[in-house]
């Protein structure tokens, strides 16, 4: 988890910040925002990044994002496999876990 203490930035520029980051390193980058919602008063978006290979390596990478903007802090959340795709149970165990988490701090 990253948090960006005092943060405050629509959610939906963030996937295409960390999508055109990726794809300084990565061959065929693509993104797809899977949901957006607000729950319990936060704002939050989950999506997907897939790689094939980077530059300097041919192995794939697979990023799966949940993003809340918190009331003083932007927290970012991810978790990456070793695989071009996510699967749909890897997708579906993952928003589970990310949807039952809960900010504590203000």
């Amino acid at each position: 988890m990253l948090v960006l203490k005092g943060a405050k930035r629509p959610l939906v520029a963030i996937p295409p910040v960390i999508l055109a980051s990726m794809k300084k390193r990565a061959k065929n980058a693509t993104l797809m925002v899977i949901e957006q919602s607000q729950t319990n008063g936060y704002n939050r978006i989950l999506f997907k990044i897939q790689a094939s290979g980077f530059y300097d390596s041919p192995k794939p990478e697979s990023q799966l994002y949940y993003v809340i903007q918190g009331r003083s802090a932007l927290f970012i959340n991810f978790v990456a496999v070793k695989q071009p795709m996510l699967s749909p149970l890897f997708l579906e165990k993952w928003a589970v876990i990310f949807k039952k988490s809960k900010i504590t701090i203000q």
